[in-house]
């Protein structure tokens, strides 16, 4: 008999094989076929698992056909198994999966949904911490400017090239179509959450540039100096003031220098 962890390895790749399974003689179903057996096993391993990508991914399902979506299931469960047990936190890997499918080329606004579809998730399911206020940064005076700001873990940023926003946004409604139009250009979306609640907004370029470089580690400054380069109009006071309104910041720390 083989030793338990091989014994797991193999029937890991028996389940995720295309073919026979490789357990041969080590299956034993009494009198019934083991062999048969086990493609029952694995084809409702499969079948679970494609629910489950289905679940986490439901606009991305309705753009693509359920059926086509059911096939392109199969083939990612195959190269990208799940790596933990929560079902919830599977399926990062989908987005440039589809994007590399050849027949989801001519739909190239998929994968940018289904990247979308991921953050909602990785939102939904990221711990909430208590929020400061801004009396926080006005603490730190003249050192406000090389100030760290700290973000909850259930904010998102996401740049697109299509508009992804519009796209879910049709697909709440029981007889969602599709947009009328859909254009490419830049779009950029903020996605947070309040207990279980999400809450998606659409931000201009100057906007996100100064989120997301906050979010990666720049200073204040750095990041208002990064915003305006995006958008000359932009009223940093107000920007930061509607950050903390938003619960967004969690921390506010003085750092030395800038992290790029």
């Amino acid at each position: 008999m083989l030793p338990l962890e091989t014994l797991q390895r193999v029937m890991a790749a028996s389940v995720l094989s295309r073919t026979s399974t490789r357990l041969g003689s080590e299956l034993k179903a009494g009198e019934a076929d083991p062999v048969g057996r086990f493609a029952i096993y694995r084809n409702n391993t499969l079948l679970s698992l494609t629910e489950a990508l289905k679940a986490n991914f439901p606009v991305t399902v309705k753009l693509v056909d359920d059926r086509f979506f059911g096939w392109a299931a199969q083939d990612f469960i195959r190269r990208h198994p799940p790596c933990q047990a929560r079902l919830s936190a599977y399926g990062a890997e989908l987005p440039a999966f589809l994007a590399s499918l050849p027949a989801c080329r001519t739909v190239p606004y998929v994968a940018q949904v289904a990247r979308f579809e991921w953050a909602i998730c990785m939102s939904l399911h990221a711990e909430e911490r208590a929020s400061c206020s801004i009396e926080a940064l006005s603490r730190l005076g003249s050192e406000a400017g090389a100030a760290q700001l700290r973000f909850q873990s259930t904010l998102q940023l996401i740049p697109a090239r299509w508009p992804v926003l519009d796209i879910w946004s049709a697909h709440q409604k029981n007889t969602a179509e599709l947009p009328t139009s859909i254009v490419r250009g830049p779009n950029y979306v903020q996605i947070t959450r309040s207990a279980d609640r999400i809450r998606l907004i659409s931000l201009g370029a100057g906007r996100f540039a100064f989120r997301r470089g906050l979010a990666r580690g720049l200073s204040l400054q750095a990041a208002v100096h990064l915003a305006v380069s995006r958008d000359p109009l932009l009223a940093p006071s107000t920007e930061l003031a509607s950050l903390f309104a938003e619960n967004i910041v969690t921390d506010v720390s003085p750092i030395q220098g800038e992290l790029k």
